[in-house]
């Protein structure tokens, strides 16, 4: 594994912005954290992806408040791979902020997904600071893997119509699961 080295600024960058994640969540109070309830609000979660701006910050604060996370959507720094925030807090509870570079587009919610898989995986650290090149994980959270199995044998992938109508039924926008066919190798970009 290649470790990144990371420049002075893109240091300070990251520094600010914790800084910034610690501020907006620290007077928010949730329950303690509870994964199952979490993993049981995932279907929730997806179906923010069809709200508008300001909907999809207050559901997603409710639902995330539910599961023990104080959640902040946080404005991202220009030019840097600093996509999301995670922190254990002393209460039992976490602190999670995603960056928002470009509203609430593709990369918003491959930010938000790779968090929580993160977070389903088991957060080993007490501070994670996630990189935007980080979500290969994302879609996981977001497509049924049988299913994707089924089409993707089936060929259906290569049909644009196919692709909407797959997206449909898993309750995704397309982008997931075209980010997902890349991913794996299936289509180009």
């Amino acid at each position: 594994m290649v470790e990144r080295q990371e420049s002075y600024s893109e240091s300070c960058v990251v520094l600010a912005w914790m800084l910034a994640c610690e501020k907006l969540t620290k007077d928010i109070s949730v329950c303690p954290f509870d994964a199952d309830k979490l993993r049981d609000s995932v279907a929730e979660i997806k179906e923010s992806m069809f709200l508008k701006g300001d909907r999809i910050r207050s559901k997603l604060t409710s639902v995330f408040s539910e599961c023990g996370i104080a959640f902040r959507v946080v404005p991202g720094f220009k030019d840097s791979s600093v996509g999301g925030y995670i922190k254990k807090r002393p209460d039992g509870s976490l602190a999670l902020c995603v960056a928002v570079k470009d509203g609430f587009s593709e990369g918003f919610w491959m930010r938000l997904f790779g968090l929580i898989s993160i977070i389903m995986s088991g957060l080993k650290k007490r501070v994670y600071i996630y990189r935007d090149c980080e979500d290969g994980f994302s879609c996981d959270y977001l497509i049924d893997f049988k299913d994707y199995r089924m089409f993707v044998d089936a060929e259906k992938y290569k049909n644009r119509s196919e692709i909407k109508a797959f997206a449909r039924d898993q309750k995704v926008k397309d982008f997931v699961i075209v980010r997902k066919l890349m991913d794996d190798n299936l289509i180009s970009g």
